[in-house]
């Protein structure tokens, strides 16, 4: 059951929260609440490069560790959703020993098998980017990779799908790039949307934050049958999707790298059965929800 007011929750509620302000609203509430925290990302580390530059953003990081140190501590159970995060936390505040946890990363989606059958689909550079055009997404580097990728594959195309149109639009223009389609679906479509792209785009820079994260941008790319072009700063999936094919793992944001790899994947004979069972690898296990649900369920039942 959701809530949206502590007022809901009685004593002997097990309470699942995913921030950390909601965390503390809730143990403020009742401090013998069972509480389980599910960390998605490190929040002091995101505050400090959001501000950057601005007074506050040291306050910000000190004030949001103490909180991060507090809860990791004070939780009866935690979620964390890379071996990199864990690591991390371990190497921050010398915390050795946390309470029962479980690694999970995060996704959304099952593989759609429709989605690799798209007629065409392997046959031309076709090129997406979902998402919105934050600069910590590296929107910049996307679109000056996008550039390059035209200059040496000029029959390539370009599809940017995100709800900031006008941004895009002077994105476009800023960049002097040619042969870019914005668009727009609404959630519920995109699946079929995503099912007709043949290329993905997903560039980090080498932080700390994305060292811990895991995207859904990937999951929401493979579901659909799309080959992601990723940077190997996301520790989780380089390791996690070791040995699987039709993935192309680059060196950050770097475009030579990005480039060479791409011309390799376009001098194979790629089919749809080929790129499917690669995935299916993924989806049985990495992506796979009922698989979760049973570990889950096992992992808190034997901490309740």
């Amino acid at each position: 059951m959701s809530v949206s007011d502590t007022k809901q929750i009685t004593k002997n509620d097990l309470v699942l929260v995913i921030t950390m302000k909601s965390f503390i609203k809730v143990y403020l509430h009742q401090p013998r609440q069972r509480i389980v925290m599910w960390f998605q990302g490190i929040v002091p580390e995101e505050a400090r490069m959001q501000f950057k530059g601005h007074w506050s953003a040291a306050f910000r990081y000190c004030l949001w560790s103490i909180c991060e140190r507090w809860i990791l501590q004070r939780s009866n159970f935690l979620f964390f959703v890379s071996n990199a995060m864990v690591e991390h936390f371990r190497r921050k505040y010398h915390i050795w020993s946390f309470p029962p946890y479980y690694i999970m990363p995060c996704f959304n989606l099952p593989m759609n098998e429709r989605a690799f059958a798209y007629p065409g689909k392997y046959d031309a550079p076709t090129f997406v980017y979902a998402g919105s055009l934050s600069a910590w997404q590296c929107i910049g580097q996307t679109l000056e990779l996008w550039g390059k990728i035209q200059q040496v594959m000029p029959d390539s195309s370009f599809v940017l799908l995100t709800g900031e149109k006008e941004k895009a639009r002077r994105l476009v223009k800023e960049y002097a790039l040619r042969s870019v389609e914005i668009k727009y679906v609404p959630m519920e479509d995109m699946g079929d949307e995503l099912a007709k792209y043949k290329y993905g785009l997903l560039l980090r820079e080498d932080n700390i934050v994305n060292h811990v994260a895991t995207p859904t941008k990937l999951n929401s790319y493979m579901s659909a049958g799309i080959i992601p072009i990723f940077s190997d700063v996301m520790e989780a999936f380089t390791k996690a999707l070791s040995g699987v094919d039709y993935l192309l793992p680059v060196n950050g944001v770097k475009s030579v790298d990005i480039i060479l790899k791409l011309q390799d994947m376009e001098a194979r004979t790629i089919t749809a059965n080929n790129v499917r069972k690669e995935f299916e690898k993924v989806f049985l296990r990495y992506y796979s929800r009922p698989y979760y649900i049973e570990q889950i369920g096992k992992n808190i039942n034997s901490f309740l």
